[in-house]
This record gives structure tokens, sequence and C-alpha cells, in this order.
């Protein structure tokens, strides 16, 4: 998470008025719920309303309404600190096989998320890169992702281990490839379908 982001953020001096929950090194996580100055109804109200808008309005693009496509860019622009909707843009053009677009939209949700989603979205844009026959450009996007995963980002990280495979194996880098499945084989012994 951003720091320098969160310091000025109105919301982190309301969390911050009380003790967090948890303290693990340099990161601190509170506990909204347990806030009395927060209303976590709202809250949870507020984000899912994006999530289900950019799913709505993606789901419009796709079928062929064109003023989906521009609602999901208002959506973008109303929530520029959402994944959401930049995540539905992305597989809009994917969709339609604007694969470069697809992976810009892709890496910009990425680095808004988190954990698993974050990962998730790194995937998804080196896959259209590869799509777009950019395999470089997509190995240094997993990669990175590669440095940022943690071992609690379970089915995020075998998707992302799954991927940096078969792209080394589709830029002919056998051996690499090989250390790559053996690496999430051995961590994932019950997805054998690798």
């Amino acid at each position: 998470m951003r720091t320098d982001l969160m310091k000025w953020s109105p919301f982190h001096e309301l969390m911050a008025q009380e003790p967090p929950a948890v303290v693990d090194g340099h990161v601190k996580a509170f506990a909204a719920a347990k806030n009395p100055r927060l209303d976590t109804g709202k809250i949870t109200h507020f984000a899912m309303g994006i999530f289900w808008k950019a799913l709505y309005h993606r789901l419009r693009y796709s079928a062929g309404q064109p003023d989906g496509f521009q609602a999901l860019k208002t959506l973008v622009e109303e929530n520029p600190d959402s994944h959401e909707p930049l995540s539905a843009l992305s597989i809009c053009f994917y969709h339609f096989r604007e694969y470069e677009k697809s992976a810009e939209y892709a890496l910009k949700a990425a680095q808004l998320a988190t954990g698993g989603d974050a990962i998730d979205y790194a995937v998804s844009s080196a896959k259209a890169l590869r799509k777009a026959n950019k395999p470089q450009d997509a190995l240094k996007i997993l990669l990175e992702a590669c440095k940022r995963a943690t071992q609690h980002d379970g089915a995020a990280n075998f998707s992302l281990r799954k991927e940096v495979y078969g792209l080394l194996k589709d830029i002919q880098d056998s051996y690499m490839a090989f250390a790559i499945a053996e690496w999430a084989l051995h961590e994932n012994l019950d997805k054998c379908a690798f």
C-alpha cells in the first residue's frame, strides 16, 4: 500500500484514531468494523457498487452496446483509485483483440490492487502482451509480479508461475521453464494439471 497517499487521506485519519488490530513490522492493520467513526456498511456498499457497475458496463459493451464502453471510461475517471473499472476496460480491449491496450489497463489495475488481485491483473496484462507478440514485455511484468507476491497469495501465485512457465516455454528457455514448473508443483502438489 502506498503510505505516502494514506498519510493525508481522511479515511486514514479516522482509522488512525483507534489502535491497530495487528502490527507486523512496519505494517499496521486496523479493524474498520470496530471503529465507531466508520459506517462499514456504507463503505462496503460504495466498493461493491463500483465492482457491479464495472461488471455491468463491461457486459453491455461486450454485448455490442458502445455506450457501455463510454460508461466504463467515465467510471474510471470518477474512481481513479479503483482497480475494478480498469480491469473491466482491459477485458473489453482483450475481447476485441486490442491486446496492447488490454495489457495497459490490466497493468494499471495491478498497480492499484493488492495481494492476489494485483497478481491476477499482472498475469492478465502479460497474457495480453503475449497475444500482442511482445513476450519480453510480458516477462518483465511477470517477474515484477513475482517480486511482489507473497506466500499468502495462494491461487494467484500458482497462476502467476504457470504463466511464467508458459511464456518461458514459448521463448524456448526450457531450462528455466522446467525450474519454474518444479517450483510451482513443489509448493502446490494438489494442482498436478500444470
